[in-house]
């Protein structure tokens, strides 16, 4: 297993960075870990993304259940199962990070339970914050109130049964207000079995339509909704059971 760092100004530009490396962020930016499974037998790992003092999570985009993690103020642990099969052997996660005031900061990244080969479990990455002049600046340009915020996936039915038909939906806000998304993209499996999403776009929601196979009964479907909305992407991640 392999393990490293992602950084960027946004989800759609945060790139893995080799590990010791050394960033320039704003005070303002995403990022988060990444697994590759290099190995041929399939793993469910989990990894622990730990922050320095003054950097924290914060905007709308933060770890949550519907990507297999959990969170404290200064920790992210998540866990995603990856297969050696083309677009299920490697994960990354991105959310918004928040530096106290300009300076260097040390990211890292971790299993949490180590494998056989040492060198590939923890990784490290320097970031050296720099405050930005702000952006906007006339009337209703660029408060912190007008970024978009995207709730966790909801799952309708909440507990799927194979052989229906499975809705998975985003809320997405701008300024407290619904904002209608763009660019949505559905991916989910079961197994090594793809399932095709049809994409849905409203005001205030991005969802996708999944048709599960009969034949996938008590099997885990995992999937993500992806899409853009106020300027930012989006990758919201689920799994289910389905019944």
């Amino acid at each position: 297993m392999y393990v490293s760092i992602g950084v960027g100004t946004s989800l759609r530009d945060m790139r893995g960075q080799p590990n010791g490396a050394t960033a320039q962020t704003k005070l303002s930016f995403v990022g988060g870990p990444g697994l590759d499974l290099i190995n041929p037998e399939a793993a469910t790992p989990a990894v622990r993304f730990t922050l320095p003092p003054g950097i924290s999570f914060g905007g709308h985009d933060l770890p949550d259940s519907s990507e297999g993690c959990t969170a404290t103020q200064s920790t992210a642990t998540c866990s995603w199962h990856l297969e050696p099969i083309a677009g299920r052997n490697s994960i990354n996660w991105g959310w918004d990070l928040v530096a106290a005031s300009p300076g260097t900061y040390l990211l890292t990244a971790e299993l949490v339970d180590m494998d056989a080969d040492s060198s590939n479990n923890r990784a490290t990455l320097t970031v050296v914050a720099n405050d930005s002049p702000a952006t906007g600046g006339g009337a209703g340009g660029g408060g912190a109130g007008s970024a978009a915020a995207a709730s966790a996936v909801k799952l309708s039915p909440v507990k799927p049964k194979a052989g229906s038909t499975l809705v998975a939906s985003v809320r997405v806000t701008k300024g407290g207000s619904p904002v209608r998304p763009t660019g949505i993209g559905c991916a989910a499996s079961i197994g090594r079995t793809k399932l095709r999403g049809a994409p849905r776009s409203a005001s205030g929601v991005a969802s996708c339509l999944f048709k599960t196979p009969k034949s996938a009964k008590a099997k885990q479907l995992t999937g993500s909704v992806s899409f853009r909305a106020g300027g930012s992407s989006f990758a919201k991640r689920f799994a289910a059971r389905l019944g």
